[in-house]
């Protein structure tokens, strides 16, 4: 399936990791705790989106894992940027915070 990403009403919040920090988990911890504050009910405190959407190119396989941790599934691929990416994506209908991990 492939689709154009539409940028009306989307709120992107990119990240980079350097090589220093790479595998120690802050990715991963870093995603969960936006998707939950992003699909977190305004009433809760959140920004109450209904989907929070992640791409990445397609041999970025390291951010693919990161997305699929963080509870994301892949749904795709897109177009960003006249770019191919794969799209992943979760919906807020049915989102339960993980519970922490210690």
């Amino acid at each position: 399936m492939s689709f154009e990403i539409e940028t009306a009403r989307l709120i992107m919040r990119p990240w980079r990791q350097e090589d220093l920090s790479a595998r120690c988990g802050y990715a991963t911890e870093t995603a969960r705790a936006s998707i939950d504050f992003g699909l977190r009910a305004r009433e809760e405190g959140g920004a109450g989106l209904e989907r929070i959407v992640g791409i990445t190119h397609p041999e970025n396989v390291a951010s693919q894992r990161v997305l699929q941790k963080a509870g994301l599934r892949r749904v795709g691929e897109a177009r960003h940027y006249e770019t191919d990416v794969l799209l992943f994506a979760i919906l807020a209908a049915g989102y339960r915070a993980a519970p922490e991990q210690k």
